[in-house]
């Protein structure tokens, strides 16, 4: 096979990111994709990229946010295909290490140097101007989540001046304690105790329960928050029960886990002897001049 065309195309290919650099022009529409066939059949497809010496070849894959690099030892390259024309491995390494030895001494690496800068860069797009290197990052690996911690507290968000339910915030954890955004299903039990029933063995009952849907943008600002509306039972509306209830929170996390967290110490009334004085003396909970959900109580 004639090695000659090849020597051409791939010299041109360095000479763009040159000539570019250096202010002439590019070169004429540069074919720098190639097919690699492996020992075993197995063909990869690619620009070859200037990390490319004696010992490794370097296929390069590119988006507009950035690439994909392959490395392939020359032993295992049983042929390319380029511009049509097919060359063994071994012909095709001698064409690229020619093609790097005449590149101009600025821009070009010494065939193998160890710890050279890599040459010119082999450009891509329509606009074929000169683009540094890309660098080579290691693929990040997913963060787990490892724990869960909650937060729960009495919460008003409408015009009158009675809770409204609960706030929960939610803090899914991983190993360094960092909040982790995660895609998930919150579910929340409140449990208290209806105080006054002495006989009974377990005086805690179930007051609500609710589902929410977790997603990553809801922890814009750290932990996500959730509103929990009081639902049949609303403790400031109704004395029968305690003051302070239990909070269970389970975060399931798909191919992560179900995590679960309780605080067990949430006030559920808010404490205030001004108003039991006001209910002692006549039987409401709130003065004449505030407004409430149901009225002055």
């Amino acid at each position: 096979m004639p090695i000659v065309p090849a020597l051409g195309i791939l010299f041109s290919l360095s000479s763009v990111a040159a000539g570019g650099a250096a202010g002439n022009g590019p070169v004429d529409r540069p074919r720098e994709a190639v097919t690699v066939r492996l020992a075993g059949d197995r063909s990869l497809h690619g620009q070859i990229d200037p990390r490319t010496d004696r010992f490794t070849l370097w296929l390069r894959n590119g988006l507009e946010s950035g690439f994909i690099l392959r490395p392939i030892d020359w032993g295992r390259v049983a042929g390319v295909e380029l511009d049509g024309e097919r060359f063994s491995g071994e012909e095709f390494r001698e064409a690229v290490a020619a093609a790097i030895t005449m590149m101009p001494p600025d821009r070009g690496v010494a065939w193998g140097e160890s710890g050279a800068p890599p040459p010119a860069e082999i450009v891509l797009g329509p606009s074929q101007r000169p683009s540094p290197p890309p660098a080579v990052l290691p693929v990040p690996r997913p963060v787990e989540v490892r724990s869960l911690a909650i937060d729960a507290r009495l919460g008003n968000w409408d015009g009158d001046v009675e809770p409204d339910g609960l706030i929960l915030d939610v803090l899914p954890l991983d190993a360094g304690g960092e909040v982790v955004p995660v895609h998930g299903t919150l579910d929340v039990h409140l449990l208290a105790e209806q105080v006054g029933i002495v006989q009974r063995p377990n005086p805690f009952e179930r007051l609500g329960r609710w589902s929410r849907p977790v997603r990553p943008s809801d922890f814009a600002a750290g932990g996500a928050s959730y509103r929990l509306p009081f639902q049949s039972a609303d403790p400031e509306r109704d004395l029968r029960w305690a003051t302070h209830g239990a909070v269970h929170a389970r975060l399931s996390v798909p191919a992560s886990g179900v995590f679960a967290g309780t605080a067990s110490m949430v006030r559920i009334r808010p404490y205030s002897a001004v108003r039991d004085r006001l209910e002692q003396t006549t039987g409401r909970r709130y003065f004449e001049v505030e407004r409430t959900g149901l009225g002055n109580r």
